[in-house]
């Protein structure tokens, strides 16, 4: 199986002004980095969409503050991070089908 980056991504209309990504939180013990962050280096796919205004990271809970959360989002994602597109909020996946 493909993972995200190189199946889904390159399918996404250029045009894409939001996207949500609903993933777990992972280990909040563990600091940021490529090794530890699944979703580390997937900003530089985004260059294609140069119309996203807003990239939301949905966690279906989290162990650690919000504001915690975010720092952490924004190790990942330093350029919408930077561009003020970046939100991340805790909800029930099961509220969104």
């Amino acid at each position: 199986m493909l993972p995200f980056r190189d199946f889904w991504i390159p399918n996404l209309p250029d045009d894409l002004d939001r996207l949500i990504l609903y993933i777990s939180y992972g280990d909040p013990s563990l600091h940021p980095s490529a090794a530890t962050m699944p979703l580390w280096g997937l900003e530089k796919a985004f260059a294609r969409f140069p119309f996203m205004s807003k990239l939301t990271i949905c966690f279906p809970d989290i162990p650690v503050t919000l504001s915690d959360a975010l720092t952490v989002s924004a190790v990942c994602f330093p350029e919408a991070h930077a561009k003020g597109i970046l939100e991340v909020t805790v909800r029930d996946w099961d509220m969104e089908w």
